[in-house]
């Protein structure tokens, strides 16, 4: 296992040295303001893939950080042959091959606080957050008075194709031309320029209906507001150009203001500095398990088999079938079994407990979600959920009821970025309780093989015909795609759920502080697919555990008396030097006894043979 922590120690390191190396760019590209660096200015379709793309470098970070800190939390919750020595005496069991929160809790206390410093420093590192604002270099009088105004013309298809956006980002301001001289139409307070009414509405007011689209002036009267239920976004998805004969002044071109884009990919250093801390402190502590740490854990099942295999547990002899109900507490752990095959499912594998809390948390991570969605569903204007790409700004669909800053405060943005953080905290739960259930069937898999296949154990410390890994108790074939799957779950949430800072300007070119606004925005069709993917997640596991193992021993969980008392060996043979070290098979051992035993053993064994008592 200490090689586990060297290369866990590793992945601290690389994720710590990103971060830093991160944090010093971006300070150095641009003087961070109010805690706010920008890393990237410019056009906002290359800002969208930066912003994409680091979303995916620190979601890979992340998940490659919790399972590096839960390969750590396993070894520091892994009891040692003393402890389980010590317990047993009390008739008080331990979890073998867990992570476990019940073994940390009759452990030290060291160890106890050291396991706690772990698993909260798992926090998430999703700190980038996109704005997208039309930014004049200079204002629009000045351009004017100085002659330097560059306009270009439109038609008039070419100019609702144009403004038919959210937020403008290439154009700014817009200039309607018409050819109607009528004096009685123009003529509005002296003033030779024609004056109309539009329907004005603040998108930055939570109060207001989210149909009002920041371009209603394109669509007629009738078809925005006054209790219309369409929004303007899905008229001009069939605007025929036909609804301007019924005005009283047609528009026949436009000229408009064409602006070089400025969206901007940006870092929050307060939070990047906590993260920081946080790794350094996790880092920290997987050295100190990796120099240490001096106990011998036996921290996967062949360290448990070798360990009593070689010294025998005497409080727990004469129990080999014992099954995990009958090491209570302060009950009797001796007592012959008559042998009844049956196939065990693999849910059976984890307590009963564990599927509750795993179970619960997915359903209700997944409950909660289709609530959502059916919510956010309901209040979505007609023709807009075509619009809700993955972490798409959209005015459509933003929290601000539930989060809204003004301009650029940083208590806004660390309100927003903790909002869209929080449902990654509760996947990073999740998948502690997920692979807990997952590591309980695998290693009873692991388990029952031991009955139909002489194996050598998969240890620890491996010497003689004894075999190591780099993992725990999953098996790459199912620790892979279970990493990759968690690692989706957590992209998918990040474009689930996001944060929005939008910058609002005047026709001058000068920030509107008071409109613009810091808030997190959401997408529909990513929060639909973080649904599916963690409902196929939560029904592999059921489906997996309806799977059956073979029959032919006792399904003893992560119990550390049931483990014990099936490793007791025939007289004699655990002073024969080296039984463990060399590939072993359980069964019965004393075929012609009255009352049989089963155990590991290198020599030949029987299955058990039904309804016979077995001690």
């Amino acid at each position: 296992w200490r090689r586990g922590i060297f290369y866990c120690v590793i992945t601290g390191l690389v994720v710590l040295l990103s971060v830093l190396s991160f944090a010093g760019w971006a300070m150095t590209r641009h003087q961070p303001s109010k805690g706010i660096a920008v890393v990237f200015q410019g056009a906002c379709s290359k800002s969208k893939i930066i912003s994409a793309t680091s979303h995916i470098v620190i979601n890979v970070l992340s998940t490659l950080l919790l399972g590096a800190s839960n390969y750590c939390m396993h070894i520091l919750s892994a009891p040692s042959r003393r402890d389980i020595d010590r317990m047993h005496a009390r008739k008080v069991v331990l979890d073998i091959g867990l992570n476990s929160v019940s073994n940390i809790s009759k452990l030290s206390w060291n160890r106890s606080l050291l396991w706690c410093l772990l698993g909260l420093s798992s926090i998430p590192l999703h700190l980038i957050g996109v704005s997208g604002s039309p930014q004049p270099p200079t204002s629009w009088l000045e351009q004017v008075q100085k002659g330097e105004l560059q306009l270009a013309p439109l038609d008039k298809n070419a100019c609702i194709e144009t403004y038919d956006q959210f937020f403008m980002t290439r154009n700014a301001n817009l200039i309607l031309v018409t050819e109607n001289n009528n004096s009685q139409v123009a003529d509005c307070f002296d003033s030779s320029v024609l004056a109309t009414y539009l329907g004005a509405y603040n998108y930055s007011d939570p109060n207001v209906d989210r149909t009002y689209m920041s371009y209603s002036w394109l669509c007629r009267n009738d078809g925005e507001g006054a209790g219309m239920p369409r929004a303007c976004a899905s008229y001009l998805s069939g605007c025929n150009l036909t609804y301007g004969r019924s005005l009283i002044v047609g528009i026949d071109r436009c000229l408009t203001q064409q602006v070089e884009e400025k969206c901007t990919v940006e870092a929050n250093m307060y939070l990047l500095y906590t993260v920081i801390a946080f790794v350094t402190c996790k880092i920290i502590g997987m050295i100190w398990i990796l120099q240490f740490f001096r106990e011998k854990p036996l921290a996967v099942l062949g360290d448990a088999i070798a360990s009593f295999v070689t010294k025998s547990d005497s409080v727990t002899f004469g129990a080999c079938l014992g099954p995990p109900q009958m090491f209570q507490e302060h009950g009797n752990w001796q007592g012959a079994r008559k042998w009844q095959p049956r196939s065990r499912r693999w849910a059976a594998a984890a307590s009963v407990s564990q599927w509750l809390v795993c179970l619960g948390l997915c359903f209700s991570a997944i409950g909660g979600a289709i609530a959502l969605l059916v919510t956010a569903i309901g209040d979505v204007p007609e023709g807009a959920l075509g619009r809700s790409a993955f972490g798409t700004i959209n005015p459509a669909f933003m929290l601000m009821n539930v989060v809204k800053g003004k301009g650029n405060s940083a208590s806004s943005i660390v309100s927003a970025i903790l909002l869209a953080n929080t449902p990654q905290l509760i996947i990073s739960l999740i998948y502690i309780s997920y692979n807990s259930v997952w590591t309980s069937m695998l290693m009873s898999l692991e388990w029952s093989q031991y009955a139909h296949t002489r194996r050598p154990l998969r240890v620890s410390y491996p010497s003689g015909a004894q075999r190591s890994t780099y993992r725990l108790q999953i098996p790459y074939r199912y620790g892979v795609p279970l990493m990759t799957l968690i690692g989706s779950i957590h992209w998918l949430i990040s474009q689930s759920i996001f944060l929005v800072r939008i910058r609002v300007f005047s026709a001058e070119g000068v920030e509107d502080v008071d409109d613009s606004i810091t808030t997190c925005g959401y997408s529909l069709k990513a929060l639909i697919a973080t649904i599916v993917v963690g409902g196929v997640a939560a029904l592999a596991i059921i489906m997996f555990g309806c799977r059956g193992y073979r029959p032919g021993m006792t399904l003893v969980r992560s119990n550390s008396a049931a483990i014990s008392a099936a490793c007791h060996t025939q007289s004699g043979e655990d002073d024969d030097e080296g039984a463990a070290l060399q590939p072993l098979l359980w069964g019965d051992v004393l075929s012609t006894s009255e009352v049989g035993h089963c155990c590991f053993s290198k020599a030949e064994v029987s299955m058990p043979k039904k309804v016979r008592l077995y001690a």
